[in-house]
């Protein structure tokens, strides 16, 4: 994705505000270029980057790491030969990459915008050099990385593979036919498809190439002995477990296809997923400690996404307190465990999943898998799960909790009584306040990190529109509490009130009061006053400043002390 000119100069003005390395993303870099060889260095590598990634723009001609318009934005002081830099490019990178170049003024100032337009990716340096965005940064293309590029092209899937087979038939597991089936037809498949013969609908599916057998269609409907023999990587194992190294019960595993697998497992769960019955009225809901749509999209996905070219297994281990899911392969294409859900859709396995897969409809193309698992959670107050790599395994795990009642009465006001649709995001945020009571820019920032005007449009949207939220104080200084009504709908209005801010002076006097007694830490000050660290640390050194307070000691163990002048009287 590009910038366009528009785009960039709507942002230059940010730059009052906050450095230019804050607005850079996967696709945008601001960079400072005071030579023409500085230039053209710079150029080369930011294309291969870039073009390695999803492209993007470079502005040349900012600082980076200088807030203030006018001391960041210097320009370029020199007029560099474009159709030569293009040429430049065009003969140090290969394959040849698109690269675009446009001149941009501001306040008087010469901006260079350098736009890459990646088309076949792996890119490297003509002296074999090569980078990959991830993020905001530039990372040498290591081996893995490499890796990660092909798989992303698709020019290294194993799913894809023919296998030789004779009778690819003779290779289906009729269970799974048959599981197929059903599935299909409870999501309304169409009644032609659902007429097929096995053959035919396995060609339809994407399980056959030219008639063959793919590993696509094997892994999702093989029997079990062609799995063995042709996808020896293909394995899984449950365990019910007490501690880490105790059972509950006998582990069990396997190397049944896809469809087999989710239905075995799901059994499995089902028999040790406790309900909490929640009274409703008249009724009385009933709720899985893990909802069974999100732990059947988490299995769907370490079924999809793991790597089949290495040795390991899908590994389900479930505890008293939590439930994991380990799949083999780190995350690809720029995915992290903090962008997870938010990620535009990426596949190690490309035809396993948006053939097969997609065909079968058990996935969807618009990535949908990982919020669906969110908001399955956030919907019974629930804590969403927590993402890590951990090597080359990706590991998902669900804390074991109980369907909180009260945010569930919150949300039904919210969409039957107020009829508001709320996405992932607001409810990432309602829970996040459900449990903080009152937070304050940072540490919003820090739970969710979205860039700084979604956040702000999301909290404003729950402050005015759904009345959910009040705030105080402007800027990054602000501080976030639930609104009294929402406080009311949760019966929480003691806890609303204990929550309520006290003013600063109100807060020094009392901060003063108890330093007559005792010394305090920082720690202890934040608990009573319900403030966050840097709130608190202004507040003190505001105090020291007066010639009221002292510390001694360093880091958490410091202690505020009163001046003896001061706690004599």
């Amino acid at each position: 994705m590009v910038y366009t000119p528009e785009k960039i100069l709507s942002l230059l003005p940010l730059l009052d505000e906050q450095i230019a390395d804050n607005l850079e993303n996967e696709n945008l870099d601001f960079k400072e270029c005071p030579t023409e060889a500085r230039l053209r260095d710079l150029a080369k590598e930011m294309a291969v980057c870039l073009g390695n990634s999803s492209g993007g723009t470079v502005v040349f001609g900012v600082k980076e790491r200088v807030r203030g318009c006018d001391k960041a934005i210097v320009g370029l002081d020199f007029a560099p030969d474009l159709e030569a830099l293009n040429a430049t490019l065009y003969d140090s990178i290969d394959p040849k990459l698109p690269v675009q170049f446009e001149w941009l003024m501001h306040g008087g100032r010469r901006l260079l915008l350098m736009h890459v337009h990646p088309s076949m990716p792996p890119y490297t340096t003509t002296s074999g050099k090569g980078w990959m965005r991830f993020g905001k940064d530039c990372k040498p293309l290591t081996g893995s990385l490499l890796r990660q590029l092909r798989e992303k092209a698709g020019l290294s899937d194993p799913t894809a593979k023919i296998l030789p087979i004779d009778n690819p038939i003779k290779a289906i597991s009729q269970a799974a036919v048959e599981i197929l089936r059903r599935e299909m037809k409870s999501i309304g498949s169409p009644a032609d498809l659902l007429a097929c013969d096995d053959t035919d609908l396995c060609g339809k599916l994407g399980f056959l190439k030219e008639g063959r057998l793919t590993m696509a269609g094997l892994l999702v409907a093989g029997r079990d002995e062609m799995i063995a023999e042709h996808a020896p990587n293909h394995e899984w194992k449950y365990s019910r477990l007490r501690t880490d190294t105790d059972y509950e019960t006998p582990p069990v595993s396997g190397r049944d296809c896809i469809l087999v697998a989710l239905d075995k497992i799901m059994l499995l769960l089902g028999q040790q997923n406790p309900m909490t019955t929640v009274p409703s009225g008249l009724f009385h809901a009933e709720f899985p400690q893990y909802p069974t749509i999100a732990l059947r999209e988490a299995l769907l996905n370490a079924f999809a996404h793991r790597d089949y070219t290495i040795p390991g297994m899908v590994f389900i281990r479930h505890y008293r307190d939590r439930f994991e899911i380990n799949s083999p392969g780190g995350f690809t294409g720029g995915v992290t465990p903090e962008n997870i859900l938010h990620h535009a859709p990426v596949t190690r396995n490309r035809y396993l999943v948006e053939t097969v897969l997609l065909a079968t409809r058990l996935v969807n193309r618009q990535n949908l898998g990982v919020p669906r698992i969110f908001r399955a959670l956030l919907e019974e107050g629930k804590e969403p799960p927590a993402f890590d790599e951990i090597g080359q395994t990706v590991r998902v795990t669900f804390p074991g909790q109980k369907a909180d009642q009260p945010f569930k009465v919150l949300l039904s006001f919210l969409t039957e009584k107020q009829g508001a649709y709320l996405d992932v995001d607001d409810l990432l945020l309602l829970h996040f306040f459900r449990r903080r009571h009152e937070a304050n820019w940072n540490d919003i920032r820090e739970a969710y990190p979205y860039d700084d005007r979604r956040l702000r449009e999301k909290l404003a949207s729950l402050e005015t529109r759904l009345l959910m939220l009040e705030h105080s104080g402007t800027g990054r200084g602000a501080v976030y509490r639930l609104s009294r009504r929402a406080s009311a709908i949760l019966n929480e209005g003691v806890a609303y009130d204990m929550t309520r801010r006290l003013d600063r002076e109100a807060i020094k006097v009392r901060i003063l009061s108890l330093l007559k007694d005792r010394p305090l830490r920082n720690a202890d000050i934040r608990n009573f006053t319900d403030l966050g660290r840097q709130q608190v640390y202004r507040i003190m050194k505001e105090l020291e400043s007066d010639n009221l307070i002292y510390q001694e000691g360093h880091g958490q163990t410091a202690l505020w002390h009163l001046k003896q002048s001061l706690s004599k009287q």
